[in-house]
């Protein structure tokens, strides 16, 4: 039976993501939380997923770029207080299964994910017209703020991340 779920699993087409991570059929269950599984199968609060879904108008977030899981967790200003070092784009996978596999890099995905959860506003553009026709002052006041709206939610970075020179 298992032989059987493994050939599925290595023959699919869809799970791509996780296969990636997980390429073994298992008996035991992972430790993953949910937010591990928004963030990997790339299906949570991000604005490139949600406007796939027609949810949202534009697939940007708040800082103007495209809003992508990756994106969250290594560059946007809005959750720079959990950045993780952004891959080279020939290591994407690689990136991705070492991520799954440090308990420190998916409490920083978990950290982002809720935070995202908790003030959703923050981080997507409100039409895509605004993305496509604004001016710079006007985006530069849409980012600004996105920014304060991001910083009225959350929480002081913890001194310990705070680098000592």
């Amino acid at each position: 039976m298992i032989d059987s779920w493994q050939s599925d699993w290595t023959r699919g087409k869809t799970g791509r993501s996780i296969h990636n991570i997980f390429p073994q059929v298992k008996l035991r269950l992972t430790d993953w939380r949910r937010e591990d599984f928004l963030f990997f199968t790339g299906h949570g609060p991000f604005a490139h997923s949600l406007f796939r879904f027609r949810l949202k108008p534009t697939p940007f977030c708040a800082c103007g770029k495209e809003g992508t899981p990756l994106h969250y967790i290594t560059e946007c200003d809005l959750t720079e207080s959990w950045h993780i070092t952004k891959p080279a784009a020939n290591l994407k996978d690689l990136w991705f299964r070492r991520v799954a596999g440090n308990p420190h890099s998916r409490a920083k995905v978990r950290q982002v994910i809720k935070h995202m959860l908790k003030t959703r506003t923050s981080f997507s553009r409100t039409s895509i017209t605004s993305v496509k026709t604004s001016s710079s002052s006007a985006y530069q006041s849409d980012k600004q703020s996105a920014l304060s709206s991001h910083l009225l939610h959350s929480k002081p970075m913890p001194s310990s991340n705070i680098p000592r020179y």
